[in-house]
């Protein structure tokens, strides 16, 4: 009789499991294909991709800062994961895709879609989504309080400062400001006695710091002389932080 129980009180348990199990199976949503409205800003920070409407109508549109200053400019009809820009009898149709951290941009018909980018310009590649502590102001805030923190040689509190802005906003700094926030951090590990990780920070743009005088910025004179500022900055905190000042 105990036998017939259990089996009764089993077999009801799995035909319950079993009708109950596609209701939780049809709560789980399936990846969206669709890209929410907003902006993303281009890894690296030379771009921007925005999602929105316009009187009523989904649209798109890309900015894009290539090297020796030249640009990419797209706007156009937005729907679903494609975006379409035309002007006379040229159309660039370009897929939208999700992904965790952004929006991949892609051109389904790259040739035509040369006609909106300067030679030197491309807009492919990942798009972030926006990262709340990298906006403009927040990090203009950071790097005001850094400056006032390292002229009054609180270096340790310098450094607690900027060193979360490298950490988290690497990715969406566009590269000018970010070999300047290299500098700043670098110069400032100087102060605190760490070499090492003053030699690490300024390692992605060392080549810059190496460079001969008369050649940085002979590829992009449109961005000649804040390359050359930057080029003698990374310069003398490299020396700095290799306990070579008198170099």
């Amino acid at each position: 009789m105990r036998f017939r129980t259990a089996h009764w009180f089993c077999m009801t348990w799995i035909a319950q499991l079993l009708v109950a199990s596609p209701l939780v199976i049809a709560q789980v949503a399936e990846p969206t294909r669709i890209p929410a409205a907003g902006e993303y800003t281009l890894s690296g920070g030379m771009g921007t991709l925005q999602l929105g409407e316009t009187n009523g109508a989904p649209f798109f549109a890309i900015e894009v800062v290539g090297a020796n200053a030249h640009t990419c400019q797209l706007e156009g009809a937005w729907e679903e994961d494609t975006g379409t820009v035309s002007s006379g009898e040229l159309s660039c149709s370009i897929e939208f895709e999700v992904q965790p951290d952004g929006v991949d941009v892609r051109a389904r018909n790259a040739e035509a879609c040369r006609q909106w980018c300067g030679a030197r310009a491309w807009f492919e590649g990942r798009y972030l989504s926006p990262i709340p502590e990298c906006a403009a102001a927040k990090v203009k805030r950071a790097r005001d309080a850094f400056k006032s923190q390292y002229k009054q040689k609180r270096y340790g509190e310098a450094r607690a400062t900027l060193a979360p802005v490298l950490a988290r906003c690497k990715r969406v700094l566009d590269r000018f400001e970010l070999m300047w926030v290299r500098n700043d951090l670098a110069v400032t590990l100087h102060h605190l006695g760490e070499g090492a990780a003053c030699l690490e920070v300024l390692d992605p743009i060392r080549p810059l710091g190496e460079e001969p005088e008369t050649e940085v910025g002979s590829t992009e004179p449109a961005f000649a002389e804040e390359l050359k500022r930057l080029a003698r900055a990374t310069r003398t905190n490299l020396r700095l932080c290799r306990g070579n000042p008198a170099q």
